[in-house]
């Protein structure tokens, strides 16, 4: 069942019901909900989303993302989502997403999955360590 305040929810969904979704602009709760997940600030989470901090308070009291932003969010939390189940739990995957990459130019998952090449290299990256091939 789809949960529209959390973007999980629409993890693993049918591709039509993802696009339509995000196409319609996520609720705003959608953000918070990932925020909390993340356990980062508002503004570490806008950053990738290329949200600035005055538009992110505008959406707030709009209550609804755009839909490229809730395209930006939706591959955020898929990644997440993709480290959780690799690592285990939700504590190990903040730490991972959060912290500095070698592999990422060192900067953290978070970062660089602000563009759709950081956001394969973070899916390339979770393959390596899935099979155990260090980079």
């Amino acid at each position: 069942m789809f949960i529209a305040s959390d973007p999980f929810a629409l993890v693993g969904r049918p591709l039509d019901e993802i696009t339509a979704r995000l196409r319609a602009g996520l609720p705003v709760a959608a953000f918070d909900h990932l925020q909390k997940a993340l356990g980062v600030t508002a503004n570490e989470l806008a950053a990738p989303m290329h949200l600035a901090p005055r538009t992110l308070a505008r959406r707030k009291k709009e209550g609804t993302l755009t839909a490229e932003e809730s395209d930006h969010l939706f591959r955020i939390a898929r990644l997440f989502r993709l480290a959780e189940n690799l690592l285990g739990t939700p504590e190990s995957a903040r730490r991972w997403f959060t912290a500095p990459k070698a592999a990422l130019g060192h900067q953290s998952p978070l970062q660089a999955a602000d563009t759709t090449p950081g956001s394969r290299e973070i899916e390339d990256l979770l393959g390596r360590i899935e099979f155990g091939i260090f980079a």
